[in-house]
């Protein structure tokens, strides 16, 4: 079960394309947070956010993100907005924003 949440979580591949799910599998919510970390390739971010209601308490977590060109602008220690999408075919950031200050 560890295993399995680890994959979803980190954006591994383990379901069917996101073309082929029923939209009730996919759900998108927003956080809040402060970036950490943005791998080299730019394709991964670490954020320590706040609470994501009905999906996970406050923690700093690594991300999959869904186009790095979503990056553009953004830098450590920046407090950003995000939404990250959950399905079936993983979990990953489709859009964040730098918040102002």
């Amino acid at each position: 079960m560890v295993a399995g949440s680890l994959m979803l979580i980190s954006g591994a591949s383990c379901g069917p394309s996101a073309d082929s799910q029923d939209a009730s599998a996919v759900k998108t919510y927003t956080g809040i947070g402060v970036v950490e970390r943005i791998t080299p390739s730019r394709q991964f971010v670490q954020i320590d956010h706040e609470d994501i209601p009905g999906f996970m308490d406050a923690m700093s977590m690594h991300f999959a993100v869904m186009d790095t060109s979503l990056l553009t602008g953004i830098g450590m220690a920046d407090s950003v907005v995000f939404d990250v999408r959950v399905a079936l075919d993983g979990v990953a950031i489709v859009r964040v924003d730098r918040l102002p200050g």
